[in-house]
């Protein structure tokens, strides 16, 4: 619609120049000579400068008539508005393969997770206790992902991160280059604090709430500690500081 409204606008403004010109030149040849006289050609001349007071106003309304084509053609098309709908369905299968712990179902789930479906990235981590998260950090290090989904994985990475037996190591690592990783790092923190990580795919689907398995909160605090001795960002140390003090609470208080 738009191109087709760009189009009939370019289409009237060319027939506008053509006709503006040949109006011009048609009274001006069209205008009779009047007697060789003082009035005749004050006459003559103030016809004249009608004329071309015509033009320029009729060149005005050419330019502004130029300038709405352009504006069409750099208005962005809106997406169908059904179209948001669509992207927020849960896909059935996901669902189904996290309900029933399919184990098949893992590779298929890595494949879509590693193109960003973050429902398939959840399902990776619940399903994490099938394969020792290692679909899981596959996708970790998939050069696919994107911003999102990166931090998303290392959250799951580190909720999960007792079933990895490279998830130590994988998170640790973060802290050789601090300043390039502090997003992933504020990322590895929250999931540090979260071994019952929440998940969409649990709310209102009958599904388990996150994989079985015991947190170690001893290696919890030892990857903290790690990550926080690279830092110098406050704003990531405090949040270093009050993961570490969150789950000191829970082992003083003797939770499982």
């Amino acid at each position: 619609m738009k191109s087709a409204a760009a189009f009939a606008v370019g289409l009237w403004t060319g027939a506008l120049v053509m006709a503006a010109v040949g109006a011009f030149y048609l009274h001006l040849f069209g205008v009779p000579r009047p007697a060789d006289s003082q009035d005749g050609r004050q006459q003559l001349d103030a016809r004249i400068q009608k004329l071309q007071l015509e033009q320029t106003n009729t060149t005005a309304e050419i330019q502004r008539l130029r300038q709405t084509v352009a504006e069409l053609r750099t208005v962005p098309v809106a997406a169908p508005a059904e179209a948001p709908a669509r992207r927020a369905l849960m896909p059935d299968w996901i669902l189904e393969s996290v309900r029933s712990a399919d184990a098949q179902a893992l590779p298929k789930l890595e494949q879509a997770a590693a193109q960003n479906d973050l429902a398939a990235l959840d399902a990776l981590a619940l399903l994490a206790d099938l394969d020792n998260a290692a679909a899981l950090t596959r996708v970790w290090s998939a050069a696919s992902l994107d911003a999102t989904s990166k931090s998303r994985t290392t959250v799951l990475l580190a909720a999960t991160v007792e079933l990895n037996p490279h998830g130590e190591e994988l998170l640790t690592g973060l802290a050789r280059s601090p300043t390039e990783n502090s997003v992933l790092i504020d990322a590895a923190l929250t999931g540090l604090v979260a071994p019952n990580f929440s998940s969409r795919l649990a709310r209102g689907t009958g599904v388990l709430a996150q994989p079985l398995f015991k947190p170690d909160y001893a290696l919890r605090l030892r990857i903290i500690d790690a990550l926080r001795a690279a830092l110098t960002d406050e704003v990531l140390l405090a949040v270093a500081d009050r993961a570490h003090q969150r789950i000191a609470e829970r082992v003083a208080a003797g939770q499982p």
